[in-house]
């Protein structure tokens, strides 16, 4: 880093550097998307712009960062590494306040979020630059290593000061083994390659042979069997195999094991018994042999939970709920009523939910000689009819302001635990009180639901009351309903809810909805008197 370093330069592409090129570069160009330039990425993809500047939300490297992980565009794929929760923080950060790439990071105030938020994730890139680096042989030329990188194999360094290089393989069907002798021109360099489900057998180990530096080989899922590791002896830094889903037997596994550099073995499912890994934990006693987890027979194992097909929280018109799960046979179960989901009283999922108004959706999944899942919860927001629009009549904290009345009907969510995110309005000294006109063709009403954050950490709760008047002006409005919602009683999980009230189906031109912060935190927050927060990010009509 220097003087003259933008905080992009600082944070943001080396997040996408570490999580994104491989996919994104000028040889594998994935949806025509190119990250490896300023240029390249102000000028996007197939699927448009990369961010809009000062709208994190619309944005779509914010879309697919924050799609569900078994999505198909959930980007990076579920498989690669993901960024962490504080670089998502960030780059949404960012790109609200503009998505500025010109700034200098030593411009930014301290006290400036953005740079709070940046100042761990450039620690995290940059610390090897007061590390001495561990290899001392040549640097190989920027420009060899991404002739390197093509759509069937990623080169790169394995940090910023380290002149060792790292390979990883893809498509299995496209494999050549030109692909492989290729690397002879950073031979010296590579340090590590990953062969995974490639198509390569004993007899191409002696390639492999020829990489003196090499410290790590992965060849899971290969047809490897063993009888090519005579071939690996000769690599005296050698330090770590990978053999899992391979058919590597022990016979073969003490043909490799005199190579006294080697540290760790890894065996997943392969034919090596329990009998034979003894044997070799006796033999050679130097290296780490790991088989993984092997379950008794007998024992029941659990089931992962139930799974969302859908992209959003907020569901269009005629979008049904989908769920989903990857063991073939498991059963879905699920309730809507606040009930648990049991296996004897609630309901069986056959087909799409159909979701009409707020609703909380508990579900699990069964399978016969299984342990059933762990019950999980899934909360869903109807988008609902538009008012005209709103005015507030009471303010808002000035430090959560939003963007004005218009913020709780723009139908663009928060995040559960970013308040600073311009989608949420905050109350606490005082209720909130907002008036919604709908012109022209009134639409028939049946509830109307209040999207709030509940964060017992943040002192973000449920609202005290929450009432909803209706008439046919603001001068001239009736009570229609109110009620009380249910406060936490416990410390539960951080999440974006509802509070709902039915009426009788009403065609008002104006509706009010009064809802009051609560006066006093729970006596399990220990806080001493506090009130609660009120965070609001939006308001349904249906």
């Amino acid at each position: 880093l220097t003087d003259s370093t933008t905080l992009f330069a600082a944070a943001v592409e080396p997040i996408l550097e570490s999580k994104c090129y491989s996919c994104h570069n000028e040889q594998k160009a994935k949806g025509k998307l190119i990250l490896t330039s300023l240029a390249s990425m102000e000028k996007g993809g197939k699927n448009g712009t990369l961010w809009k500047a000062g709208d994190a939300k619309h944005s779509l490297i914010m879309e697919r960062l924050t799609l569900p992980l078994g999505s198909k565009e959930h980007m990076p794929p579920k498989d690669k590494a993901q960024l962490t929760e504080d670089e998502v923080l960030f780059i949404s950060r960012w790109i609200g306040a503009g998505a500025d790439t010109r700034t200098k990071l030593n411009a930014v105030p301290a006290v400036d979020t953005l740079k709070k938020l940046a100042s761990p994730i450039v620690a995290r890139y940059y610390a090897e630059e007061g590390i001495a680096p561990r290899y001392h042989f040549q640097f190989s030329s920027q420009q060899k290593v991404r002739e390197l990188s093509t759509p069937y194999r990623t080169v790169s360094q394995i940090a910023r000061n380290e002149p060792a290089l790292q390979a990883e393989f893809y498509l299995s069907g496209s494999f050549q083994k030109k692909y492989l002798e290729e690397l002879s021109s950073v031979k010296d360099q590579l340090i590590a390659i990953d062969l995974s489900k490639m198509p390569v057998v004993d007899d191409d180990l002696k390639m492999l042979a020829k990489f003196d530096n090499l410290e790590k080989i992965i060849l899971n899922n290969t047809a490897i069997t063993g009888d090519g590791f005579k071939h690996l002896l000769k690599l005296e830094h050698l330090r770590s195999v990978s053999l899992s889903g391979t058919k590597v037997t022990a016979a073969a596994l003490k043909t490799l094991a005199p190579n006294t550099s080697i540290r760790e073995v890894y065996l997943w499912n392969t034919p090596v018994t329990d009998n034979e890994m003894a044997g070799l934990r006796q033999t050679y006693k130097q290296i780490s042999w790991d088989t993984g987890y092997r379950p008794d027979e007998k024992e029941m194992l659990r089931l992962s939970a139930p799974f969302l097909k859908n992209d959003a929280q907020v569901l269009k018109q005629n979008e049904p709920v989908m769920l989903k799960h990857n063991l073939p046979g498991a059963v879905i179960r699920y309730t809507t009523d606040g009930s648990d989901a049991d296996s004897l009283k609630s309901n069986t999922y056959k087909d799409p939910l159909p979701v009409t108004r707020y609703t909380v959706i508990k579900t699990k999944a069964y399978k016969d000689r299984w342990l059933s899942s762990k019950q999980v919860e899934y909360v869903f927001f109807k988008t609902g009819v538009k008012p005209s629009r709103a005015e507030l009549l009471t303010k808002p904290d000035s430090k959560y302001a939003g963007e004005g009345p218009s913020t709780l009907i723009d139908n663009k969510k928060g995040m559960p635990d970013f308040y600073r995110d311009p989608s949420w309005m905050a109350f606490r000294n005082e209720p909130l009180e907002a008036v919604f006109f709908f012109e022209g063709d009134v639409p028939t009403l049946t509830n109307i639901t209040l999207s709030y954050a509940r964060n017992i950490g943040s002192m973000c709760m449920p609202p005290a009351t929450f009432e909803v008047w209706a008439g046919s002006n603001p001068k001239d409005l009736k009570l229609l309903r109110k009620i009380t919602p249910a406060q936490p009683t416990t410390w539960v999980p951080t999440r974006i809810e509802g509070a709902t009230i039915d009426i009788p189906a009403s065609t008002f031109a104006c509706y009010k909805i009064v809802a009051r912060p609560l006066s006093k935190l729970p006596d399990f927050r220990n806080a001493k008197n506090e009130k609660g927060w009120l965070m609001v990010d939006e308001v349904f009509f249906n």
